[in-house]
């Protein structure tokens, strides 16, 4: 198992990194959009991703640079569904969406040590968040004329993504924290992470391949 792990964690890094070259290659595909701003966010997720042990070993922690990594994915989405969402309720929604997420925040503010924990209501509630802005943005997709150009929309390729990652992850990341003494159940579920992190930075490679094409 252990094998599979550093295989699947290869894997992983070599799908974030290419998610990352594609952004840069097609930048000006998306450069006028509120996704301007995705080759920094996947830059610091991917070099969070390669120096993440070093870090630690140098500072002696690395939850603050993850956590930051998180607080910014979640708020720089939110913005994104935002932008790209047409109706008007729906658009107040997200907003609602964020309120509710920076509630989550203060409390993890107040429960967890910022710089050596990792927050967790924060984290599972911006997931849960932003599988309803997915939801949102795929039912307004099929209810427009933007259904015809399904695959050249980046935004549909990174909101499956998006979608299978955290209704994937969430259990996952809620179970490691009952199982993770038990060791068989924690590689499990650290393999079932491994996958999930390859589906949804393929998801992103496979939406900027296909804005290419456009």
């Amino acid at each position: 198992m252990d094998a599979v792990i550093a295989i699947l964690e290869i894997l992983s890094k070599v799908a974030e990194g290419t998610a990352l070259l594609a952004s840069i290659l097609f930048y000006s595909k998306y450069k006028h959009t509120a996704l301007k701003f995705l080759p920094i966010l996947l830059g610091y997720m991917f070099l969070l991703e390669i120096f993440g042990w070093q870090l630690y070993n140098y500072v002696g922690f690395n939850a603050l640079f993850y956590n930051v990594f998180n607080l910014c994915f979640y708020l720089f989405f939110f913005y994104v569904f935002y932008y790209f969402l047409h109706k008007r309720s729906n658009k107040k929604g997200v907003v609602i969406l964020v309120g509710i997420f920076i509630i989550s925040l203060i409390v993890d503010l107040i429960t967890f040590d910022f710089v050596h924990e990792s927050l967790l209501y924060s984290y599972i509630t911006g997931g849960c968040l932003i599988v309803i802005c997915v939801i949102l943005y795929f039912l307004e997709m099929l209810n427009s004329s933007r259904v015809l150009s399904l695959r050249q929309d980046l935004l549909f390729w990174m909101g499956i993504g998006l979608l299978l990652f955290y209704m994937g992850y969430i259990p996952v990341k809620i179970t490691r924290l009952y199982f993770a003494s038990l060791q068989n159940t924690f590689m499990t579920l650290l393999i079932m992470h491994q996958v999930l992190i390859i589906i949804l930075y393929g998801c992103f490679t496979a939406g900027l391949l296909w804005k290419m094409k456009k």
